[in-house]
C-alpha cells in the first residue's frame, strides 16, 4: 500500500493538496492497478475520523453536552440549505453550509466541560475561519 501511495504522490502534479492538481490527477489514478486504487480508497476511509480531529476547531464549554448538542444541531440546521445528516447517538452531524461540508461533534470532555469540534471543508481544503464563525454562532445561541 505504501508503494501505491508513493506512486500516486509522484504522479500528482503540484502535490495532492490543491483542487486543480486533484482534477488533473484523475486520469493518472485510472492508470494505477486495481489493487493500488482500492488500497488508496481504503486508506482514506480509515482516516476520516482522525482527519476530522486533526482539522477541527475546538471549543470547550461549561454547558451540559445535551444542551450544547441541541443548540449545535438547531444552529446548523438553520444555516444549512440541504438536509443535515445526524447521528444522535454519537452526537455528530454533517451539513452543507455556504458550499462547505461542515461536520460537528459534541462530547463530554470532563466533569465540568463539553468539547465542541467543528470542521468546515470547501474545495478539498479546511476553512478554520468558517469553523470559527459557526462556533461563535453556537456560543451566542447558548447565551440566549
Amino acid at each position: 500500500m505504501k508503494a501505491c501511495i508513493a506512486s500516486l504522490r509522484r504522479k500528482l502534479p503540484g502535490g495532492a493538496s490543491s483542487k486543480p492538481s486533484l482534477i488533473l490527477a484523475l486520469p493518472l489514478l485510472l492508470g494505477l492497478s486495481g489493487g493500488c486504487v482500492m488500497a488508496a480508497v481504503g486508506a482514506g476511509a480509515a482516516l476520516t475520523t482522525q482527519e476530522f480531529m486533526d482539522n477541527a476547531t475546538l471549543a470547550f464549554l461549561k454547558e451540559d453536552p445535551e444542551v450544547v448538542w441541541r443548540v449545535t444541531r438547531e444552529t446548523i440546521e438553520r444555516r444549512s440549505l440541504d438536509e443535515v445528516q445526524v447521528d444522535e447517538e454519537a452526537h455528530t452531524l454533517r451539513a452543507n453550509i455556504e458550499g462547505a461540508t461542515v461536520t460537528a461533534q459534541v462530547q463530554r470532555f470532563d466533569a465540568s466541560q463539553t468539547r465542541l469540534a467543528i470542521s468546515a471543508k470547501k474545495w478539498g481544503l479546511y476553512d478554520a475561519d468558517q469553523a470559527n464563525t459557526i462556533i461563535t454562532l453556537i456560543k451566542r445561541n447558548l447565551e440566549r
